[in-house]
């Protein structure tokens, strides 16, 4: 690549110059302001919690689903890595079909709660079977995965929508 040419750069200082005028005076550092308006929006802490939660319940089973695979029997690793790849495809249909179902009847809440209830149905399972040294059929563990994907995964994008249709601030 060559550099620019001197009235390409001149361009580009007049375009930035420009584009930080509307933001208020050459700060393009707008994250803070951006984030403060965001979180004293009204109707907006509670969409991120829900999914900062589902992010953090997903990425956490996905990181010990190799561990959890072995207790229940799965010592092959190319065995496992597709079970963990069953629980990302259960993630993406679950979010598919329920969100699809959230934009025609507009029921966020109801179906965030379910699918929490869900989640934490599966995750009780498969807690206390860690916790008590129980051995899970490998069925059920794979059941309980699948249904933890198609029941946690789906709380993103529908919270996610649900956090955008917040109104703004007021500046």
């Amino acid at each position: 690549p060559t550099p620019p040419t001197a009235s390409a750069e001149k361009h580009a200082a007049e375009h930035d110059l420009e584009y930080s005028k509307g933001l208020g005076g050459g700060a393009f550092l707008t994250f803070p302001d951006t984030a403060k308006q965001l979180l004293t929006t009204s109707g907006f802490l509670q969409p991120l919690a829900a999914f900062v939660c589902s992010i953090g319940v997903t990425n956490v089973v996905s990181a010990f689903t190799s561990e959890t695979m072995q207790r229940a029997g799965f010592m092959r690793e190319t065995v496992i890595d597709g079970i963990g790849a069953g629980f990302q495809v259960a993630i993406m249909l679950g979010g598919v079909v329920l969100a699809s179902y959230v934009d025609q009847t507009k029921r966020y809440k109801p179906v965030t709660l379910a699918c929490f209830g869900g989640a934490f149905v599966t995750l009780l399972l498969l807690g206390v079977a860690e916790g008590y040294q129980v051995t899970l059929h490998p069925a059920v563990v794979i059941a309980a995965l699948l249904a933890l994907g198609a029941s946690a995964g789906p709380v993103q994008p529908i919270n996610a929508e649900l956090a955008v249709r917040a109104p703004p601030a007021a500046p």
